[in-house]
Order: structure tokens, then C-alpha cells, then sequence
């Protein structure tokens, strides 16, 4: 009995010196920072927290979580939100970002390096529409001069751009793309859970090298590439178009790909001009060419 009341006075006192320490403050640093969100606190994008410049309307230059609070004009050959740091989440908040003048511009990028070497890491984009730009989101500098590595891009509407998203070392998921050009060009990269639509008139859904695709659907119009794509997986996605004479593929194989679980209703099925890749348990119905070119693909288990 006194062994159970020594610690029952032992408890006691624990807990009332406990009681007793200091707690942290819950009043956030001094700053221009908006509502806590989905990402944390989040800084509202401002021409006192990213001031642009030149070349863009919102240029972020310091790490930390961004959310647009209206929608957004771009101005014709200008980049919407510029990134120029690493470890940034962007967070359209359902708002859009559209060109000023159709067909110019770009939603989210980088700039080229002019000259100075950069590495951006840990970016994600999210949450919003990019419309009727060149570029949704461009994250690839034609300089070779600012790379970007440990990307997410997920939740993103994109209608009436020229390209979605341009981007390297990416996670690109859950994105609705109707794009003029190309929906996705990417590498090293994957792509998961994501719709994309092409415009018709030699456009392509997706162009990649070293990327994994699955869970993806793309509606294929008239002379329209469904996928364009080497030393890539690409499984359990569906490619529909219309059929008879249309001049769509559904999957241009460049070499060196192995496709699984893949439906495909297109006028050719697969383009396969050069090089072998496995083509395994895939269905591809009403098409006029089955296969097409002259690689030699390794067919098991298919159904056409």
C-alpha cells in the first residue's frame, strides 16, 4: 500500500510540474503570410511577397507556401507565377491563370538562366486552370541553364494551351488537358490518374522518354497521336478516337517500351517504326491497322 501511494504522490507531482512548463507561442512570425491552409501557412501572392519583374507578373525568389487569392492575366510572352527558388508550393486555389493574349505567354515557369546556372527542387503546383497560354506550366529551360528535379504537379484543368506541362524529374497526376500541341512532354518522370484531349491536327497527349504511365486516359481526334514515347512503361490506360480512316495512332512506339493493361480504339493502334519493345495484355478493337511500321514488338497475351 505505501508503494502505491509513494507513486501515486510521484504521478502527482509530475504532472503539476508539467503543467507548470512554458508553452510554445501559437502567434505565427512577423510577415505577410495569409490564412493557414491545406499546405501549412501560406503566403499570399502579392506584389510585396513575390514581386515580378520583366519577364512576369509574381516571381518567387524565397522557399515557402504560396497561394493565388484571384485570378490571373499574363501578358502576352510574360510567365504568370515565376519560380526562382526551390522548395515552393504553388496553390492555384480554383482560381485561374489565363494569357492576356490567346496562345502566348506561360501559367508557371522558370526563366532561362541568362547566363547563370540554377537547380530548383521540391516544387509543387497545384489546385487551379491555366488557360488559352503557350505553356501551362514550362519547367524546362531551352538554355539548359535552370534545372528543376523532385517536381509535383497534380489537380490542374488546362484548356485551349499550345502545351500543358513541359517538365523533367516530375510526379504529374490527377490533370484534365485539352492542349493544341502536346499535353505532356516530360521525362524521367510519371504520370498517373490524368485525362488529356487532343485538339486534332497533328497533336500529341503525351511525348516522353524514361517515364512510367498508367491509370491515364487521352481522347485521340483526327490525325492525332494518343502517346509518343521510348524506354517507358506505360499500363492500365485507355486511348479512344475516332476510327476508319482518320489518320490518329493510338501509341507511336519509339523502342524500348514495355505496354501493358492498355485499351486502344484508334484508326492505328500502334505506330511501331523501329526498335522492339513487349506489348503485353492489351485490347485494341475497331482499329484499321492493328500495328504498324517496321520494328519488331513482342506480343503476349494481346486481343485485337
Amino acid at each position: 500500500m505505501q508503494t502505491i501511494a509513494v507513486r501515486a504522490a510521484a504521478i502527482a507531482a509530475f504532472v503539476c510540474s508539467s503543467a507548470a512548463v512554458a508553452q510554445p507561442s501559437l502567434t505565427p512570425p512577423p510577415g505577410p503570410v495569409g490564412e493557414s491552409g491545406r499546405f501549412g501557412t501560406r503566403i499570399e501572392l502579392s506584389q510585396t511577397t513575390a514581386p515580378g519583374d520583366a519577364n512576369s507578373v509574381f516571381r518567387i525568389a524565397q522557399p515557402g507556401s504560396y497561394v493565388l487569392t484571384g485570378n490571373l492575366d499574363v501578358p502576352a510572352g510574360e510567365i504568370g507565377i515565376e519560380i526562382a527558388s526551390s522548395d515552393v508550393t504553388i496553390d492555384l486555389n480554383g482560381y485561374a491563370i489565363s494569357a492576356a493574349t490567346d496562345g502566348s505567354g506561360v501559367g508557371v515557369g522558370t526563366e532561362d538562366g541568362g547566363g547563370v546556372s540554377a537547380t530548383y527542387t521540391g516544387i509543387r503546383i497545384t489546385g487551379g486552370i491555366l488557360a488559352s497560354l503557350e505553356y501551362g506550366v514550362d519547367l524546362i529551360d531551352s538554355a539548359f541553364q535552370v534545372t528543376t528535379r523532385q517536381i509535383a504537379i497534380d489537380d490542374l484543368t488546362m484548356n485551349g494551351v499550345s502545351t500543358g506541362i513541359n517538365a523533367e524529374f516530375a510526379s504529374i497526376s490527377d490533370c484534365v488537358i485539352s492542349a493544341t500541341t502536346v499535353g505532356i512532354n516530360t521525362s524521367f518522370s510519371t504520370i498517373s490518374g490524368c485525362k488529356l484531349v487532343t485538339a486534332g491536327g497533328v497533336s500529341t497527349g503525351i511525348e516522353c522518354f524514361t517515364t512510367r504511365i498508367s491509370d491515364t486516359q487521352i481522347d485521340v481526334s483526327f490525325d492525332d497521336t494518343g502517346i509518343r514515347c521510348s524506354l517507358s512503361h506505360v499500363s492500365d490506360c485507355t486511348l479512344i478516337g475516332p476510327t476508319a480512316g482518320t489518320g490518329n495512332t493510338g501509341i507511336e512506339d519509339q523502342g524500348e517500351n514495355s505496354i501493358d493493361n492498355t485499351y486502344v480504339r484508334t484508326d492505328t493502334g500502334f505506330s511501331i517504326p523501329f526498335g522492339s519493345s513487349v506489348i503485353r495484355n492489351c485490347t485494341w478493337f475497331g482499329t484499321v491497322t492493328a500495328i504498324a511500321g517496321g520494328g519488331t514488338p513482342t506480343l503476349i497475351d494481346n486481343n485485337f
